[in-house]
């Protein structure tokens, strides 16, 4: 990819005279500033202290707000002139669960699906980068691509580009109901957080050799739930070919059978009952109700019923992992498979934890 240093006057005197998002895909101007062209325009990003690039608050969807509430997610408008990618994104919106997550809960938004792409160099390298995806634990109900126990992407000084995601959680992102389920093309309701994750890795997949990655070397990895998910992701025909390989930390899709999709929509039917809304048209009345009422709905559920959470919805998950895996019908990817010494060891903020990993 060419790249326009000073000297070369009369170039980049022809480039100041396209539309921005005819820039070539990497961009390094006279002043310092990165600049790289992606599907959905130009994004400016910041040196990283050690090293390498970084672009931040990268939206890979439209916001799924108002209409576009538990609905599949579409990829992100494409935008005029260059936007600013040097602050992390909102975390997606959750409930305070505990310490923990207090910090992400009070700032979080359901305009929430940002990734974020770091790189060890700048330029990029002519051989293509080793590329690792991200996916936060949280039981799918907490947690931020943007955490602080990972956000200085330290993994990126091993020589590899990595992406964090941010994915739909708790009600807004695993809510199946049948007015959802008939309103689907794909007469499927439920796994809006997976959807997001998916297209994150398809945006992975068209866009990160602009930042030095090789999109056929991508190592989906996560931790708690976000191991879990991936997981799904590999028994997902819907995901074939978007990775190559997956680290599950701590998070196996061999846990607890999940949910069929008419269980989840019978649970989840008597679940929103607290919230009266019109039967003639509940869905707008749910979509119309602030994320923040929604949020707490799930505290209120039978303790017998199914959880809100993945489910086997006849289309991403089509049927239960475990027999995905015995017929062999997994995606062919290289699986590493392990748990972190410290799962569920979290006795406060995530700064406080940072101190205590460094003691």
């Amino acid at each position: 990819m060419r790249s326009f240093s000073t000297p070369a006057r009369r170039p980049f005197f022809v480039l100041a005279l396209i539309p921005v998002l005819l820039l070539p895909a990497q961009v390094v101007a006279a002043t310092g500033e990165l600049i790289v062209g992606t599907t959905g325009g130009s994004l400016k990003g910041a040196t990283r202290a050690l090293g390498g690039a970084e672009f931040l608050g990268i939206p890979y969807a439209q916001p799924p707000v108002g209409d576009l509430r538990w609905r599949e997610p579409l990829p992100a408008k494409p935008w005029t002139g260059v936007r600013e990618a040097t602050t992390f994104g909102a975390p997606c919106a959750q409930a305070i669960l505990g310490d923990w997550n207090r910090h992400d809960a009070e700032i979080s938004k359901e305009d929430c699906l940002f990734l974020n792409v770091m790189t060890p160099v700048w330029p990029p390298p002519k051989t293509p980068l080793p590329v690792m995806v991200w996916f936060h634990g949280g039981a799918n109900a907490g947690g931020t691509a943007s955490s602080a126990l990972y956000k200085d992407g330290m993994l990126v000084q091993h020589g590899v580009v990595l992406v964090t995601v941010n994915y739909r959680l708790g009600m807004v992102g695993f809510f199946a109901h049948p007015a959802l389920t008939k309103e689907s093309p794909h007469h499927s309701s439920g796994n809006y957080g997976l959807l997001d994750q998916l297209l994150a890795l398809q945006w992975v997949h068209d866009n990160i050799a602009k930042f030095g990655g090789d999109p056929a070397n991508v190592t989906a990895f996560g931790q708690s739930a976000g191991a879990i998910d991936a997981g799904y992701l590999m028994v997902s025909p819907l995901a074939k070919g978007l990775f190559q390989r997956l680290i599950a930390q701590s998070g196996s899709p061999l846990g607890p059978p999940l949910p069929k999709l008419s269980e989840a929509e019978q649970a989840n039917q008597k679940l929103v009952a607290s919230l009266k809304a019109p039967a003639d048209h509940e869905l707008q009345s749910l979509r119309e109700r602030s994320v923040q009422e929604l949020l707490v709905v799930p505290g209120k559920q039978d303790p017998e019923a199914p959880s809100i959470g993945p489910i086997i919805d006849g289309w991403l998950i089509s049927r239960s992992p475990a027999e995905v895996l015995s017929a062999g019908q997994e995606a062919p990817v290289d699986l590493l498979i392990g748990t972190t010494s410290r799962e569920f060891g979290m006795p406060g903020p995530p700064d406080e934890v940072r101190k205590l990993f460094k003691t």
